[in-house]
């Protein structure tokens, strides 16, 4: 006879397990957008990889983004990490040279990116 598994198990979770790895948002000046972009991908992080990790990487911003951040992350239930520049250092110092995580790094980029 099959038992059923009951509907809190992974089973019937709509996102599969995965490994854990890091998720990198590199932003600057990004005060109306990044407190949301975190909290959706904290949600996400939780959900499929509780393990991973979420870097955020402020390259110098001169708006409140570093301060909504900080508050956002405060509350995570997984691992973060939040990399100040100052001065702004540019996208790809942002991206290659502070993403330095011992697992596989995905980089999320901003639609409104330019």
């Amino acid at each position: 006879m099959t038992k059923i598994a009951r509907e809190d198990t992974r089973l019937y979770n709509r996102f599969a397990m995965l490994p854990a790895f890091s998720v990198v948002i590199p932003c600057f000046n990004e005060a109306e957008r990044i407190g949301d972009s975190i909290r959706v991908t904290l949600d996400y992080l939780l959900q499929i990889s509780p393990g991973g990790e979420l870097i955020v990487v402020n390259d110098g911003s001169t708006d409140a983004t570093s301060t909504i951040a900080r508050e956002t992350l405060a509350g995570a239930k997984i691992e973060t990490r939040l990399l100040e520049n100052f001065p702004n250092r540019g996208r790809s110092e942002r991206i290659v040279g502070r993403a330095k995580a011992d697992r596989s790094v995905f980089r999320c980029r901003s639609v409104h990116a330019a």
